[in-house]
Formats: C-alpha cells, sequence, structure tokens
C-alpha cells in the first residue's frame, strides 16, 4: 500500500490503492460519548431533583440518597477518558486532510494525548511553539471543559445542613387560658421579681417561649413581645400574653422634681371607674447599708382593683415614676456621694391573644386577641394587676428582711446595682438614671412572663416540626456554571463529529498508527541519535507536505 498517494488522495472506499478491508468507520467511541452525553444530561437532572426534594423528606429514596454520588463519582472517573477516546478517534481521521498535524510532532503529540492533561497540553504548548493546528487547539478546549465540568458539578449540588418540615401534633407545655384566673398578684409579683433579680435580660431567661415581632431583633429589652410557653423549635398557633410599649426619661423637669410637681403629672392620669386615684403613696424607702432609692409611682392602671382590662382582650395603661437614688459608696465604678434622679413615663398595652409562632426563630405572627381573663375570675388573695403595675409596685416596695425576692438587696438588683466587697463588708456600684428606668420596662416584661409561666398547661398542639438532616442544595451560581460549561461540552461534539468523523485507518491516533506512517519515511530518523521529539530537527517538518 503506498501511504505517500493515501494521504495526498484521500482514503476512502473507493479508492483503489488503499486496502478497503482497513478503511472503516469504527463507530464505537462516537457511540459511547453520544450515550454518555445523555448520561450526563441524566446525572444534572437527577441532581436537580434531589436538591429540590431534600427540603421535604427526612429519609430520601435510594434514587435521591446514595444514587447520586455513586453518578458523581462515575461522571469524575469516566467524563475525561471518554472525552480523550473521541478526540483520538476524531484524530485518525483528519490524516490526509487540511486538518492534519502541522508536523510530525505534533502527530506524535496527537498520538501521545498530550492535550488530555493539564501537563500535557503545557509541554505540547511550550514544546511546539504554539505552532499546532487548529484541531488540536479545539482538542485543548474540549479537555478543560471536560476538565472542569466535574469539580463545577460538585460543587454546584454540596451537602448541606438542611431543615426538613413535618406537620405532626406534639403535646406541648403552654400558656392555659383558664389557668390565668388562678394566678394572683403576689405569685405574680414573686416570680416576675426573682426574674428580674437575676441581671438577667427576658430573652436570656426566657429564650424558648418567649417570641418578637417577624423581623425584629431579638434584643435584651424588646419594646413588643409575645408570652405563650415553649413551643420547642416548632410553627404552630398559641394563645398568650401580649405586652407592647416602653420607659423613657421624661426631658425639660427639675433635676430633683419637687413632690408637688410630681403629683401634678400624676393627677392627669385618667383611673378605671370605682377606683381610687392614680397614684398608691409613697412607697418606702429601698435602703441598704449605704446606698437608698426613694420612688413615688403612679399609674392610670393602680394595683389592687379588678378593673384594670379596658375590655375582653386589652388594657392600656400610662405610669409615673419618680426616682431619687443616693449611694455613698466608693468603688472604681462609682463616685463617693453620687445621687441620681428623674421621672419615667411609662405606657404599656397588654392583650391576650393568639399569634402564629415560628419557635426556630423566636418569633410570631398573625396576632389576634382573644377574650382570656377577668378580674372577677380571681379566686384567690388580690387579683392581678397590669404587668407595668406590677413592675413598679415590686421595683419601689421592698419587703422586710434581708432574703427573700422583696428583700432590700433583692429590689436594688432589681435596679440593676451591682454589688461588690469593699471593707468586709458589700457596697454597691450606682447605675444611671437611664438604665434604672430601662429596668422598669424589663420588670414589665418579667411581670408579664410571670404570668405564663404559672398558667401553663400540656395539650397536644398542630405543629410544623423541623428536623435537621444532611441534604443536597443547589448552589445557583455553580449550577448555572456548570450547564454552561456542559452545554459547550456537547456542542463541540456535535461540531467535530459532524465536521471531522469519517471513516479512517484505525479506531483511534495511537502510537501504532504514529510508528506506521513514520515506517513510511524512514528518512526522517535516519542517522538521529536517541533524545526527544525537540531533538530531532526533522519532526518539524510540515506532515502533509513530507508526507507526499
Amino acid at each position: 500500500m503506498n501511504f505517500q498517494f493515501q494521504i495526498r488522495t484521500k482514503i476512502t472506499p473507493t479508492n483503489p490503492q488503499g486496502d478497503l478491508r482497513l478503511i472503516k468507520s469504527y463507530p464505537i467511541n462516537l457511540v459511547i460519548i453520544c450515550l454518555w452525553a445523555i448520561l450526563v444530561a441524566a446525572t444534572v437532572g437527577l441532581l436537580e431533583a434531589t436538591a429540590r426534594h431534600a427540603p421535604f423528606v427526612v429519609k430520601q429514596p435510594w434514587y435521591y440518597d446514595w444514587l447520586p454520588t455513586i453518578a458523581l463519582t462515575v461522571f469524575a472517573q469516566a467524563h475525561g477518558p471518554i472525552t480523550a477516546a473521541f478526540h483520538a478517534r476524531l484524530a485518525v481521521s483528519t490524516l490526509g486532510t487540511r486538518w492534519a498535524p502541522k508536523t510530525w510532532e505534533e502527530l506524535f503529540y496527537t498520538a501521545d494525548g498530550k492535550w488530555g492533561s493539564p501537563l500535557g497540553i503545557l509541554t505540547s504548548l511550550w514544546s511546539a511553539s504554539f505552532r499546532l493546528s487548529l484541531v488540536y487547539y479545539i482538542f485543548i478546549l474540549h479537555t478543560l471543559l471536560a476538565i472542569v465540568a466535574p469539580l463545577l458539578l460538585s460543587r454546584a449540588y454540596p451537602f448541606h445542613t438542611i431543615s426538613v418540615t413535618q406537620n405532626m401534633s406534639l403535646p406541648l407545655n403552654t400558656f392555659d387560658p383558664p389557668s390565668m384566673s388562678l394566678v394572683e398578684f403576689e405569685l405574680q409579683l414573686a416570680i416576675g421579681s426573682g426574674s428580674l433579680e437575676t441581671g438577667l435580660s427576658i430573652l436570656d431567661i426566657y429564650n424558648s417561649s418567649a417570641y418578637v415581632p417577624v423581623g425584629s431583633s431579638r434584643d435584651s429589652t424588646p419594646s413588643e413581645m409575645f408570652f405563650a410557653g415553649d413551643s420547642f423549635q416548632t410553627d404552630t398557633v398559641l394563645d398568650g400574653l401580649h405586652m407592647q410599649g416602653g420607659c423613657e426619661r421624661v426631658q425639660g423637669l427639675a433635676d430633683p422634681i419637687s413632690e408637688d410637681a410630681f403629683m401634678a403629672m400624676c393627677n392627669t392620669l385618667t383611673t378605671p371607674a370605682n377606683d381610687g386615684g392614680p397614684t398608691w403613696g409613697n412607697m418606702p424607702n429601698v435602703y441598704w447599708e449605704e446606698t437608698n432609692i426613694t420612688t413615688i409611682s403612679c399609674a392610670s392602671k393602680p394595683p389592687y382593683n379588678t378593673n384594670w382590662m379596658d375590655n375582653a382582650t386589652s388594657s392600656f395603661t400610662t405610669a409615673y415614676m419618680w426616682i431619687l437614688a443616693s449611694n455613698s459608696t466608693n468603688s472604681t465604678n462609682a463616685t463617693d456621694g453620687i445621687t441620681v434622679s428623674g421621672v419615667a413615663k411609662c405606657n404599656a398595652t397588654f392583650t391576650t391573644a393568639q399569634a402564629r409562632v415560628h419557635g426556630m426563630e423566636g418569633t410570631f405572627e398573625a396576632l389576634a386577641p382573644i377574650a382570656v381573663y377577668s378580674g372577677s375570675l380571681a379566686e384567690q388573695a388580690e387579683p392581678l394587676a397590669h404587668p407595668l403595675t406590677a413592675a413598679m409596685v415590686a421595683l419601689g416596695n421592698p419587703g422586710p428582711g434581708s432574703t427573700g425576692p422583696s428583700s432590700p438587696a433583692a429590689v436594688l438588683r432589681m435596679w440593676g446595682f451591682t454589688p461588690y466587697a469593699a471593707g468586709g463588708g458589700v457596697s454597691y456600684n450606682q447605675p444611671t438614671i437611664e438604665d434604672m428606668i430601662d429596668q422598669i420596662w424589663a420588670g414589665a416584661l418579667f411581670m408579664t412572663s410571670s404570668i405564663v409561666t404559672v398558667s401553663e398547661k400540656m395539650k397536644a398542639h398542630d405543629v410544623v416540626v423541623y428536623a435537621f438532616v444532611s441534604g443536597r442544595v443547589r448552589q445557583k451560581v455553580w449550577a448555572d456554571a456548570v450547564v454552561i460549561i456542559l452545554g459547550l461540552w456537547i456542542l463541540l461534539i456535535v461540531c467535530l463529529a459532524v465536521g471531522l468523523f469519517r471513516p479512517a485507518i484505525g479506531d483511534g491516533m495511537s502510537s501504532y498508527v504514529a510508528a506506521r506512517l513514520l515506517a513510511e519515511r524512514p528518512e526522517l530518523v535516519r542517522g538521529s541519535k536517541y533524545g526527544t521529539l525537540k531533538d530531532n530537527e526533522n519532526m518539524q517538518r510540515s506532515f502533509l507536505r513530507s508526507a507526499r
């Protein structure tokens, strides 16, 4: 067989100079890569379905569980070699055409599959001084797409910890409206005062049973809260108590204000019918060692009455509190003889309501008032008080003794005084008047939560449970990138197959084919010493011209 003639005239089944038995279609690599492209598309579709299905089922079926992992492993291992085999088949079809290698050197690079790995690409480009055929560069591009695709695909659908929602009925220990009528004022004060005395915020103590509005930050002392009981990090609808408002210092007053001026402010408040005046008297001084607090309080909903609810669902109150604190202790944080004073004005709306709570976020929404409480229902001792009123009573009315939730020392801690050891005794650092006023609102929240705490009862609720599982998620940027890369990879398969696939003398460009071609031109290596392709100048000759 005269190879020179075949190269020049193209090897075809009608060429009388060629051995027709050796010129075949050899379609196996083309069939394999077409089937592989279908499998690749199916793998991407499987991963998409897995990511969509993951948030809804705790235990995934096998085709969403281990099958995607196997598919990714097979894809990573086989994608490059299958692409390289396809290139080798096309390369042998280019012999004798204008798409053939430019030089004999490129022929051997092609036979060695140098385009099929990053190192091979770099070494071949450097050695050939970039003097390579267009087909070789297309093979490089196609190979790079094949290398990048598995990396992107693994990033596009990684495993993350996700929450899976499940609807079920679950027993929860939450606020029970009928039980609220059994709570007496002294119990409300004791529990609320004990919580305020700890120095912790409302969310530190009632982190799982107190909720803020959706979209609000969970600050240490929120201005709006819903108390309903622990939902155990589920989403459900609960009955509860809603509290909204705040306290601030009244500006523009004499410092300290006179008692008459303060009483004039109190007399502007309107109290419920058949009730006394808004001021419930000068509370006894809180005195402990060298620290003294004097307070006078008044509110539109005074304590010890049954008429503080405005209607069946809510109660609004405005309250004033005059505070005079003198501290003759000496510490690193206080000055000898420091005195602070001011008047706090507080507004608060208390509502018995129902709301949808989101336990994972500690938030609530869809608040709907419901009738729960009437003072006439109180069965023991004194009825409940408005939480803001209860807070002012607790902060301004210490009880006898040196211990207990209403002792002078306990009340000082409620106000935010921090003790320190001094001379074998206990002294206190003086908070600012603004910090003391903030404690009034904190106390109002604690007095609300105390009602819920003693009114809880175990009962079943329809809830949405969030189970944390490991599942695949779709990373949009990487997923879009892998679709583009695989789309270009498939497009090049079509273009290369249409443009280059022809009957050929072998099933792929291999070292045997290159050696057989070189055997037809022994002068290219005759007299040449052993070494690299670069050492043989004949390898720089044009492949097509020297083959004629």
